[in-house]
């Protein structure tokens, strides 16, 4: 079964500078959950501080062998972009961030 894309997903796909500028608006402390959208999978993931708490063991580890592995949660790709499209993108739309963009 194909999924349909809406032009919002094009856009996220295609636009490195509108990708930078809506994460930006995302991480924003007003939201009490911060995601980020990967360019790469094309997926809106959860960020949380496991990889700089991970850069901070390797750092200060004395053994050469550290634990590398964190999780990076994603959300359903659908769903994520339903509920973006839904929660988020108003308020982007509205936002400082989509002003500098533009």
């Amino acid at each position: 079964m194909s999924s349909v894309r809406c032009p919002q997903e094009d856009c996220l796909a295609s636009d490195d500078v509108l990708v930078h500028f809506f994460n930006d608006f995302l991480s924003l402390p007003s939201f009490p959950e911060c995601v980020q959208y990967n360019q790469a999978t094309g997926v809106f993931e959860v960020v949380s501080d496991a990889a700089e708490a991970l850069s901070r063991r390797i750092r200060s580890a004395l053994q050469p062998v550290v634990d590398n592995h964190y999780t990076v949660l994603c959300l359903d790709r659908e769903q994520g972009v339903e509920w973006i499209l839904k929660e988020r993108l108003p308020l982007f739309i509205e936002s400082d961030c989509y002003f500098e963009y533009r």
